[in-house]
């Protein structure tokens, strides 16, 4: 009796759970299936504009994010008599998957009346189509995630909200903490421990004593720092804590950990000048470093730093002198860290001749530092004859003293300062080839470089490999790069339509953008969209080029392909006048 009595109980508690169960499938189905539709009309609330996108919104390539499109465009529509706030929502490295994951709840924050979607050129890079596509109904445990958030409800923690905030996450990824821009942080300004300082700023940079660290970073929950990669979009993550007066940091890029007291060292002029530089006193950063010529350890640094503030007020003449002063210490001593000085001053003063000079120098020493070539990837973007400088590194290149992964930094470099020569396009390709083989990065280079450089790739091929087994491999490899099925647009696509979705559904105007650059199948994809869903498009790339010599585009932008000030300013104007025309 009372063994059949608990089995009707184990039974009946069963069939409970798979009620519950079927009813939670058939509520996620419903959800599920209502989230590509698009509504009709749409009821617009009152609010400004929220531009959102990658690092073509958030400003890469500006001096600042002051000078960031979404900001121009909010200057020029206050300036047209509209007083609507514009809302920068971009993140360098953002796919369309990205934007749709954060779009929700961007929205519901700002409640816009226009959103202008501004994304696509990292998902050729780096989305996988099956994550983005979706394609069927994910059949997946839903009451064991019920039971899950109704323990986290009970414990008070974070669960599968997303940090705790209330917002809840993306689909099947409950439990990842919120990340936040940079802004937000509350340890923005300048840290130091000893002699070492970090300054922390607003838009995503961290300012150290050897300048901006590679990365740019965000935060994630309530104790994460992501650092984001700006030459792969690779992450890395470190620890912070705020107590009290003291900010410790652990992990990412430090081998120990770091406890720092707010504000720059202090007690000598040396960091008075830093401190000066920072907050753009130039003429009061010069008279410190002058002064900090005589400091014991200090007299290195200080020169090179008067370079750069000199060259920074004109003052070319005494930088010169300094620069040569540099050189000729370096020559004498042969030490490593002196020569990558001399070659950033001389770049700093604008002489690319005696900088690449510096490095030739050091290769036919066989001792190019890894140091050494960050100064001429970061610096060599910045001078004012990049043809000149391809040409020079060009020599470089031939001297046979690089490492593969050097000469695939440089051979890109080439690239860049030259866009327009397929030969040193080719040449990248190949030198990225060597260095890891037939990559995603290889891949992508070949399908966004285009079947148009084939030849000068097997010219690049014939000159420089006589294994014919190797030949007939790197061929291969560029041919399948070239046809292989990529359904990257069609993600793209399926992506978009969520976004004009997502943007409806609130009650907001979706506007969708081509780039300003070149991105033929972005373009073509995003506007395929715009028609399908009835959405507004901006093909920014068409309004840069009209009635614009190649000369004037080109200097719309920096050097990696994004627009300078000027770009920026331009693509602010273009869109402020279309948001004019639906704000009235």
């Amino acid at each position: 009796m009372l063994r059949s009595r608990l089995i009707r109980v184990v039974l009946g508690v069963l069939l409970a759970l798979l009620a519950a169960e079927l009813v939670l499938q058939v509520l996620a189905y419903v959800i599920w299936s209502g989230r590509d539709s698009v509504p009709s009309a749409v009821d617009r609330v009152a609010g400004g504009v929220v531009c959102i996108g990658d690092s073509f919104t958030f400003g890469l390539g500006a001096r600042d994010r002051v000078n960031a499109y979404p900001e121009a465009m909010g200057r020029a529509l206050r300036a047209a008599g509209h007083d609507v706030s514009v809302v920068n929502a971009g993140w360098p490295g953002d796919d369309s998957g990205d934007v749709l994951e954060r779009l929700p709840r961007i929205l519901d924050a700002h409640r816009p009346r226009l959103c202008y979607v501004l994304v696509g050129y990292n998902d050729f890079w780096k989305t996988s189509p099956a994550r983005d596509l979706e394609a069927g109904f994910p059949l997946e445990f839903r009451l064991g995630k019920l039971a899950s958030l109704l323990y986290h409800a009970v414990l008070g923690t974070a669960g599968s909200d997303r940090g705790g905030s209330g917002e809840q996450g993306a689909p099947g990824e409950q439990g990842v903490a919120q990340e936040r821009g940079p802004e937000t942080a509350p340890f923005l300004g300048t840290w130091h421990q000893g002699e070492l300082w970090l300054r922390f700023r607003a838009d995503g940079v961290i300012e150290t004593p050897q300048g901006p660290m590679p990365n740019l970073f965000s935060l994630r929950g309530d104790d994460r720092i992501v650092l984001l990669s700006r030459a792969d979009n690779s992450e890395s993550e470190l620890h912070w804590q705020l107590d009290g007066a003291r900010l410790s940091l652990a992990g990412g890029p430090f081998p120990a950990p770091l406890v720092l007291e707010p504000g720059l060292p202090v007690g000598n002029v040396w960091f008075d000048g830093v401190a000066a530089e920072q907050a753009g006193d130039l003429e009061r950063a010069t008279a410190c470093y002058r002064a900090a010529l005589g400091l014991p350890g200090r007299a290195a640094a200080a020169r090179s730093a008067l370079v750069r503030v000199l060259s920074e007020r004109g003052v070319s003449d005494e930088a010169r002198l300094l620069a040569a002063g540099i050189d000729t210490d370096w020559r004498a001593s042969g030490d490593a860290g002196l020569a990558e000085a001399a070659a950033e001053a001389w770049l700093d003063v604008g002489d690319v001749d005696a900088a690449v000079d510096v490095a030739l120098a050091c290769a036919a020493a066989g001792d190019v530092s890894d140091d050494l070539m960050l100064v001429l990837t970061h610096h060599g973007r910045q001078v004012s004859d990049p043809h000149g400088l391809a040409d020079r590194l060009g020599m470089l290149l031939a001297t046979g003293s690089l490492g593969p992964r050097q000469r695939a930094t440089l051979a890109a470099l080439r690239s860049r300062l030259a866009p327009r020569e397929t030969r040193l396009q080719a040449e990248a390709l190949y030198e990225v080839y060597r260095y890891e083989g037939s990559s995603r990065t290889f891949e992508r280079t070949v399908a966004d470089i285009g079947a148009g450089i084939r030849a000068e790739f097997l010219a690049v091929v014939e000159e420089r490999t006589s294994d014919l087994e190797q030949r007939a491999g790197l061929i291969a490899a560029f041919d399948a790069a070239g046809v292989a099925g990529d359904h990257t647009d069609t993600a793209l696509a399926a992506n978009l339509g969520r976004i004009a979705a997502e943007c409806r559904r609130r009650g907001v105007e979706p506007v969708l953008l081509a780039y300003p650059i070149e991105r033929a199948q972005v373009a073509m994809a995003v506007e395929q969209v715009a028609v399908r869903v009835g959405a507004a498009f901006v093909d920014l790339h068409a309004r840069f080029r009209a009635g614009r010599s190649e000369a004037d585009y080109e200097a719309l932008f920096v050097l990696d392909g994004h627009c300078n000030d000027v770009g920026y300013r331009l693509m602010g104007e273009i869109l402020a006048e279309h948001a004019a025309g639906l704000l009235r």
